[in-house]
């Protein structure tokens, strides 16, 4: 009896062993990542949880924490340059005389504005009915936008 439990257990052990990382696509198309092979219903691919996304060991890429961290402050930092660079092209042209629209037209910003001021006064009005008040409402919102056009903001 003693060794029929020895000779099963040692005929269960490569199974314990084989336990890996399994990606389960479900039929109605979500993906989930596993221990335990998938249900009959989902397609089942086996990864090697030893390898880099990339498939190979040696890529050379630091995929931990630590290392995506860093690749994410170069990126970060490298951003702010390019920012600063096109800012001080920026200052550097209108240094030079040359002008650029800035999409401010003083006479048009100041019109919208006061149409904006004249249709919030009419909205606060008394009694109107609910198409009236809607109405007044598109106004309003058609008149900010063009302000806001107008005047850069």
């Amino acid at each position: 009896m003693y060794s029929v439990k020895i000779l099963s257990l040692l005929l269960l052990f490569p199974f314990a062993l084989q336990a890996g990382l399994f990606k389960c696509k479900q039929p109605d198309g979500s993906v989930s990542y596993q221990q335990t092979p998938c249900p009959e219903t989902a397609h089942q691919y086996e990864l090697d949880p030893n390898l880099s996304p990339s498939g190979s060991a040696g890529s050379g890429v630091d995929y931990s924490v630590e290392g995506q961290l860093k690749r994410m402050d170069k990126s970060k930092r490298e951003e702010r340059k390019e920012r600063e660079e096109r800012r001080r092209a920026a200052a550097e042209e209108e240094d030079n005389g040359e002008e650029t629209w800035s999409g401010e037209d003083t006479a048009d910003c100041a019109k919208f504005r006061a149409q904006v001021a004249e249709w919030k006064r009419r909205n606060l009005g008394g009694y109107s009915s609910r198409d009236d008040r809607d109405y007044k409402k598109n106004k309003l919102r058609y008149y900010q936008i063009k302000a806001r056009d107008a005047c850069g903001e």
